[in-house]
């Protein structure tokens, strides 16, 4: 959605500095590889860190390949990832397009 104005590392940055103090879920789609290198995304696990007041945040993945973008990210990433979740800093998971769309539509008709 912003790749055509704003990188990757830019939105989370934006997160980082600029969201509510009660922001506590990122859903990222996953339509492409992602230009993100591990550094960036570290960077922005330490700005989160910073904030006050500290709140976890879940990081939510919605693909259509579960396996497909594990294959495609990084073991470095994914030890990055790790590391902030034993931290307590961040949540991450994945969850499939069709599991997010039938959970959007259950909120919709519950809410």
């Amino acid at each position: 959605y912003f790749s055509e104005f704003l990188s990757e590392k830019e939105v989370l940055e934006t997160v980082a500095k600029y969201s509510p103090n009660n922001f506590c879920e990122l859903k990222i789609y996953n339509i492409s590889k992602s230009d993100l290198s591990p550094d960036d995304l570290e960077s922005f696990f330490i700005s989160w860190e910073e904030r006050t007041p500290k709140k976890l945040l879940s990081i939510i993945i919605i693909v259509d390949d579960e396996d497909r973008y594990y294959n495609n990210t990084s073991s470095e990433t994914l030890e990055i990832i790790g590391k902030y979740e034993d931290l307590g800093t961040i949540k991450f998971l994945t969850k499939s397009d069709d599991k997010e769309k039938e959970e959007e539509e259950e909120d919709h008709y519950c809410g």
